[in-house]
C-alpha cells in the first residue's frame, strides 16, 4: 500500500509540474483576451455613434421648371413655357433613416404659349404666370442619400404677363384663378457634402382660367444644399 501510495504522489507530483507550463499558457491567454476585449470597447467608444441621414435641416434649391398646361377640349395642346423656380424649405425626420415630412416655399415661374388663327392671321401668346407654391411631402428613403417624395401642393399667382395683341386677354386677365391645389411627386439624391440633385413633376388640379379647362403642369430639374 505504501508503493502504491508513493506511485500515486509520485504522479501526482510530476502531474503538477507538467501542468504548470499550460496553466501559464491559459493565464496568458486569458489576459490578452482581456486586453484584446478592452482595448475593443475603448476603440468602440471612440468611434462616432451612426448618424442619420434623414436628419433634420434647412435646405434651398433651384433650378428650371418645364412648364405648360394640359389640353382642354376642342382645343389643340398648348406649348411649353422654360422658366427657372428658386426657394427653400425644411426637412423634419419622422422614422430614422426611412421617412421624413419635408415642407418648401418656392418661386415658381409656370406658364404656356397658345396659337391662334383669326381671320386668317396667326397669333401667338405667352401665359406668363408666376405662383408661391407651397408643396408639402412625404419624402421615403430607399437607399441612403436616394428618396423617393410626393405629397399635395398648394400654389399662390404672384404674378402674370400676358404677351399678345389680341383683345380678348384683358377679360382672360381678369378670370385668372390666383389659387391652385394640385400634386407633386419626384426623386433626391443627396451626397454627402449636403449638395442634392432633384427631378419633379407637379401637376394642379384647378383650372388656370374660369373659361379655360386646362391645368397647369410642370417637371422640374434642379440643384440645392441641405444645411
Amino acid at each position: 500500500m505504501k508503493i502504491r501510495n508513493r506511485i500515486t504522489y509520485s504522479n501526482l507530483t510530476n502531474l503538477s509540474f507538467n501542468m504548470k507550463p499550460i496553466a501559464i499558457i491559459f493565464i496568458n491567454a486569458l489576459l490578452l483576451t482581456s486586453f484584446s476585449m478592452q482595448a475593443q470597447e475603448d476603440t468602440n467608444e471612440d468611434e462616432e455613434p451612426e448618424v442619420a441621414f434623414n436628419t433634420f435641416g434647412l435646405f434651398a434649391k433651384a433650378g428650371f421648371n418645364f412648364a405648360a398646361a394640359t389640353k382642354a377640349s376642342g382645343t389643340t395642346p398648348p406649348d411649353a413655357r422654360t422658366s427657372i423656380y428658386i426657394g427653400g424649405g425644411v426637412e423634419v425626420p419622422v422614422v430614422k433613416n426611412i421617412f421624413s415630412v419635408q415642407a418648401e416655399a418656392l418661386y415658381s415661374g409656370q406658364g404656356f404659349e397658345r396659337n391662334y388663327s383669326f381671320e386668317g392671321k396667326k397669333y401667338q401668346t405667352l401665359y406668363k404666370l408666376n405662383y408661391i407654391t407651397v408643396p408639402v411631402l412625404a419624402k421615403y428613403y430607399v437607399l441612403k442619400g436616394f428618396s423617393l417624395e410626393a405629397g399635395p401642393q398648394f400654389s399662390f399667382l404672384a404674378n402674370h404677363k400676358i404677351d399678345s395683341s389680341l383683345d380678348q386677354l384683358d377679360r382672360e386677365k381678369e378670370q385668372l384663378n390666383h389659387f391652385d391645389a394640385g400634386f407633386a411627386a419626384g426623386v433626391t439624391f443627396q451626397f454627402n457634402s449636403g449638395l442634392f440633385i432633384n427631378g419633379r413633376y407637379n401637376r394642379g388640379l384647378r383650372a388656370i382660367f374660369e373659361n379655360y379647362e386646362g391645368k397647369n403642369m410642370a417637371i422640374q430639374f434642379g440643384l440645392g444644399y441641405k444645411f
